[in-house]
């Protein structure tokens, strides 16, 4: 009898302890979506958004001339405003 009176008690405990925790981790979840929202930090990516020209030099020793190469660079904001993806196309080395 006493023995099943414990298993009780502790399952109620249980019981109660799980409500909590639930509680908690929806609050810790609703914190997470407001430090995931995007900042003022994010607004400056917007400077780069666009098409661009590209133009990059190589050196194969410090005393030759460079190699030019060129191409083009397309980026957009994406995942809310959070992220840039950039794609670039060009030659490489003629």
């Amino acid at each position: 009898m006493i023995r099943k009176a414990i298993t009780f008690f502790i399952l109620i405990i249980l019981v109660i302890n799980t409500g909590n925790v639930f509680a908690q981790s929806e609050e810790i979840m609703m914190q997470m979506i407001d430090m995931g929202k995007p900042a003022a930090e994010h607004e400056n990516l917007k400077q780069f958004v666009g098409q661009w020209n590209m133009e990059s030099k190589v050196w194969m020793s410090p005393d030759g001339d460079p190699v030019t190469t060129y191409g083009k660079l397309e980026s957009r904001l994406i995942l809310g405003g959070r992220f840039l993806l950039s794609h670039a196309k060009g030659e490489s080395f003629g």
